[in-house]
């Protein structure tokens, strides 16, 4: 064989050489770690007591309804078939009834809030008879509006008869948590502070059933200090709060809340931290 088809075949050779290198599979990066700030948090839910009108939707007795809605309507007659078809000639008349709190809010600039009992009576025919207010926490426009609504609506036969409207409008849905202090002692400053953060929908849960005791959204702040051991536990938790946080109930919740947490490692233990969360309900 020739120099030349030597030298021909050598080429190629190393030319496919040199295509198989650069088609060797290339393994896949690892995954990256799961980011703290994107884990979900299950609403929490109420049992419905009787038979109820949630948000105009319908809710039988024993039933499950997000805990903390705003517009829930239910009567305190005695259970049983005539008091759930009253409850569901309420919610037809729901769509009246939120046309009024709408009507509230543009007026006022902020959604309404409170409670209303309303007695309605109810003729054979579906109609309502009369329609009296027995006690109210909304203004005299914002009642009147709603005894309309639900004098205008007709009601299932079976619902014949007075019944109690109890209405509930909450106000204290939308909260603002912030950071407002913070530091770090052979911790990581961000890591924490994602640690911290992926709990607030728990720390908010705290705050909110907090709220429904106490009937009223609460601003407020609460300052964790914390050790950190070698394994990423807190060792030791200090609480201090503004004196409207001052609920022992509430305390307990947000530090089993941070107590349970897994922070990573310090670089040399004790880690420690300082955090202050303040708590800030916003207009609906």
């Amino acid at each position: 064989m020739g120099s030349g088809v030597r030298h021909s075949l050598l080429a190629a050779a190393l030319v496919t050489v040199g295509c198989a290198r650069q088609a060797a599979p290339r393994y896949p990066a690892p995954p990256l770690p799961p980011d703290p700030t994107k884990r979900s948090s299950p609403a929490r839910y109420s049992t419905a007591d009787t038979d109820s009108c949630v948000n105009g939707v319908f809710i039988p007795k024993g039933r499950t309804y997000p805990e903390l809605s705003y517009r829930v309507a239910t009567t305190d007659d005695d259970g049983g078939a005539r008091a759930a078809a009253f409850v569901l000639g309420a919610c037809w008349a729901d769509v009246g009834v939120a046309r009024c709190i709408g009507d509230a809010k543009a007026r006022d600039g902020k959604r309404p809030h409170g409670a209303a009992s309303i007695e309605v009576t109810v003729g054979p025919d579906g109609k309502v008879s009369s329609v009296k207010a027995l006690t109210t926490e909304l203004d005299a426009p914002l009642t009147g509006c709603v005894m309309g609504a639900l004098e205008a609506a007709t009601y299932p036969t079976t619902a014949v008869g007075a019944s109690r409207y109890k209405l509930r409008l909450r106000h204290f849905l939308r909260l603002e948590m912030v950071e407002e202090a913070t530091s770090f002692d052979n911790l990581h400053p961000d890591r924490t502070k994602l640690r911290l953060r992926a709990n607030f929908p728990d720390l908010r849960r705290c705050w909110e059933h907090f709220a429904k005791r106490s009937g009223k959204g609460v601003d407020g702040w609460i300052r964790f200090g914390a050790s950190v051991g070698e394994d990423g536990r807190i060792s030791a938790l200090q609480v201090t709060n503004s004196a409207s946080f001052a609920d022992k109930e509430l305390l307990s919740c947000m530090a089993a809340v941070v107590t349970s947490i897994p922070f990573d490692p310090p670089s040399s233990a004790p880690g420690k931290f300082e955090y202050r969360l303040g708590f800030h309900p916003g207009p609906d």
